[in-house]
């Protein structure tokens, strides 16, 4: 009789040292009643995924290997840690806040030990709070965390940050539009075109930098749509600056479609002769 109630003892002990140790890995741990001075996303740094609905749109921000990709492609590392750095901070002002205003934004969070935690967020008065809906109960936070909703917020911009790398030939486009290019939004990429896509129509160009950077572009327009590939490579004899750039940045350009905005797009395109 000993020998069971021993066993089961060292059973129970072992169950709750497993819930001590899973409680303590979540990534936002927090009691599920809340009251003010409460953290309510400790460890958010812990979060591997993030997936903002606004509307019809959805953005999805998934860490991998130490990199945000947002809807698959390259993100600003500085913009999805400012935003978990907010969530972290937060603490509850206020619990007794009867509902929330429109427009609102949902967000599911992942990381760690739990998965699909859900909440919405809101504006608050003052623009550096927010309000938020968890479990059917509302409050007011120390941080604004409503996430941005604008894709391009997500990205590093422009699309080509080649500031300090002067153009000093183009090849196949007036000047003029080469350099409003260097200027052009980041909206993301895809690794493809679509696959149903056989017909694309197809333009290029390049340019040349003054410190020997090398890129060769590709414009795309299927259905009124238009993608960019941009291809960095060197010259024979580029500075040690204009190496690094290529050798760094390389791996977010080459092999990407990047999306054009209409306007962007079929301006570009048309300036630019049949290959």
């Amino acid at each position: 009789m000993k020998k069971i109630i021993l066993w089961l003892l060292g059973l129970l002990i072992l169950f709750s040292v497993g819930i001590f140790v899973a409680s303590k890995t979540m990534p936002y741990f927090a009691p599920s009643y809340r009251s003010v001075g409460d953290l309510v996303f400790a460890n958010a740094d812990k979060l591997t995924r993030i997936i903002v609905y606004r509307g019809k749109e959805k953005i999805k921000l998934r860490k991998k290997d130490g990199s945000w990709l947002v809807n698959g492609y390259y993100g600003s590392n500085a913009a999805v840690e400012e935003y978990l750095r907010k969530l972290q901070q937060a603490k509850i002002v206020s619990a007794d806040v009867a509902m929330l205003p429109q427009p609102q934004t949902k967000l599911r969070l992942d990381g760690g030990a739990q998965k699909r935690f859900f909440l919405m967020a809101a504006a608050a008065e003052k623009p550096d709070q927010s309000l938020v809906g968890i479990d059917g109960r509302n409050y007011l936070l120390s941080e604004n965390v409503n996430p941005p909703t604008k894709i391009s917020d997500y990205y590093v911009q422009p699309l080509l940050p080649f500031g300090e790398h002067k153009l000093e030939q183009v090849v196949g486009l007036p000047r003029e539009a080469a350099e409003e290019l260097l200027t052009l939004p980041c909206r993301g990429a895809f690794p493809h075109l679509p696959k149903k896509v056989h017909n694309a129509e197809h333009k290029s160009f390049a340019a040349v930098t003054e410190d020997g950077i090398k890129i060769i572009f590709g414009i795309y327009k299927y259905q009124e749509n238009y993608r960019l590939t941009v291809n960095l490579k060197t010259t024979i004899m580029p500075t040690e600056s204009a190496a690094e750039f290529v050798r760094k940045n390389g791996f977010r350009y080459n092999g990407w479609f990047f999306v054009l905005s209409h306007r962007d797009g079929s301006r570009l395109f048309n300036l630019l002769k049949n290959d």
